[in-house]
């Protein structure tokens, strides 16, 4: 049975746990992890090829991005474990849901044409939560009870049969924010020349009249 109540890693120089899903003092570097200051301390304590801080800092910096790549999976799927351990009760995993997560997030588990990626999962689990607990109701009064890992396996297969509907409900909500986002630019890029003219004429009778409010013009432009 497996259950991790966070993402941790220990230091390759100091040894400490770290957080990796609270904090972000620290790198991934060869594939071992350091506080960042602990980082610094390793590469300018160096019996050969020292580095200098100013190198150290260097580094780090280009490597901040790419732990921050390498972890979006691990803690995204702890994220989906949290998720389905709230809800259903779960205090520890079996080795087989856990392999049926990996099978399907792979793309290798039964009757699953296609990898899904844990973040897909997780919205689907979020957005569907209601709707498994309706079921799960009906199923209680039909006399076929289930929870934890049984409730959590029955949810996940209905899930599953709907990821094709999922996948086109997203495509239709890119499409949507596409064309807000486009509607949203041409509005922006449309100038009020009526406003410029004004502008200009205001600029000829300034003597008269100096009260004109620029950011008011350049908001609708």
């Amino acid at each position: 049975m497996l259950f991790i109540k966070d993402v941790t890693r220990k230091c390759q120089q100091c040894g400490k746990k770290i957080d990796v899903e609270a904090s972000t003092d620290f790198i991934i570097y060869k594939d071992k992890y350091y506080h960042k200051s602990c980082f610094i301390e390793n590469r300018i304590n160096l019996k050969k090829g020292k580095w200098t801080v100013e190198e150290c800092n260097q580094e780090i910096e280009k490597l901040i991005p790419l732990t921050k790549k390498h972890l979006m999976p691990i803690i995204n799927k702890h994220k989906l474990y949290q998720l389905i351990a709230d809800n259903y009760n779960i205090s520890a995993f079996s080795t087989p849901f856990c392999l049926k997560i990996e099978n399907i997030i792979n793309g290798t588990y039964k009757n699953v044409t296609k990898p899904i990626p844990v973040e897909d999962l997780i919205d689907m689990w979020q957005q569907k939560m209601s709707y498994l607990n309706k079921v799960s109701v009906n199923n209680q009064k039909n006399g076929k009870q289930m929870e934890g890992l049984s409730r959590a396996n029955y949810d996940l297969a209905i899930l599953l049969s709907r990821y094709d509907k999922y996948l086109a409900w997203k495509e239709r909500k890119r499409i949507e924010q596409e064309q807000i986002e486009k509607e949203s630019e041409n509005k922006n890029s449309q100038i009020d020349y009526a406003k410029i003219n004004l502008q200009s004429n205001s600029h000829n009778t300034k003597t008269a009249n100096n009260k004109i409010d620029i950011n008011e013009i350049l908001d609708e432009i």
